[in-house]
């Protein structure tokens, strides 16, 4: 399958935006040549207690860069550049349920070449990242982005009465190389072999004829998002970045 992006990423260096400030503008034009094999057996979209699935990815890119620095940028000038890189990716995930109670783990990898974008924050951006959690789309999370990682982790469903869950989840994510920030804000790659972090959730679903009804506390290893709660009615739908 070919297709054609053109993304237009917009962001600061740093963790505060103030109105005076100009944003750093990183546009990402190519095609992109990617393949798919998916397999599904009888499993919901969000919330599963049962079934399996089963993806594989291989996706070839070839791109111009082209990045203009804003006022919260070390970096002086306008720079394009050409990018290639190929990524592959493997996710899987099953339940195996007995009477009220239903566990099922999820596995994901990934392996790439991907090589930094013009800074840190633009190349954390477009980096490959592991979502676990239902309001994992919606946060940029540092510490589960890189290039190459292994993930997984094991879901615990019980049943407390028709249709009303209780759910408790927990996963651990470990980058064979971190991205890190350097002085400059260009990035490098930080070979720790112990370092992994962790994420979990715990709460309570509710299966309605409008769709899930969800409540719920996560926990990320992450300073920015550590704790945080979510409660949505229906089902959450997030459009696929064009990386992805």
């Amino acid at each position: 399958m070919g297709i054609y992006i053109n993304n237009l990423d917009r962001y600061i260096d740093g963790d505060v935006f103030v109105s005076t400030d100009t944003l750093d503008q990183l546009r990402i034009a190519a095609p992109v040549q990617a393949s798919c094999y998916r397999q599904t057996h009888s499993i919901e979209n969000q919330y599963p207690s049962q079934g399996k699935r089963y993806q594989f990815m291989f996706d070839w890119f070839s791109v111009t860069e082209t990045f203009i620095p804003g006022n919260t940028s070390k970096i002086d000038g306008e720079e394009s550049q050409h990018r290639g890189w190929v990524r592959g990716k493997v996710s899987m995930e099953q339940y195996f349920k007995r009477g009220f109670y239903s566990s099922g783990y999820l596995v994901e990898g990934v392996m790439s070449n991907q090589p930094f974008f013009a800074n840190y924050q633009g190349t954390i951006i477009n980096a490959s990242s592991f979502n676990p959690l239902q309001d994992s789309p919606t946060l940029l999370l540092p510490n589960f982005r890189a290039f190459n990682y292994v993930a997984g982790g094991w879901r615990n469903v019980f049943q407390i009465r028709k249709n009303l869950d209780f759910r408790l989840e927990g996963y651990v994510f470990k980058p064979f190389e971190r991205i890190v920030a350097q002085p400059d804000q260009r990035a490098t790659l930080s070979q720790d072999l112990v370092k992994f972090y962790l994420a979990g959730t715990a709460g309570l679903v509710l299966h309605s004829s409008v769709g899930p009804i969800s409540l719920s506390t996560n926990y990320y290893n992450d300073k920015q998002h550590q704790f945080g709660a979510l409660l949505h009615v229906g089902f959450l739908l997030f459009q696929k970045t064009s990386l992805n």
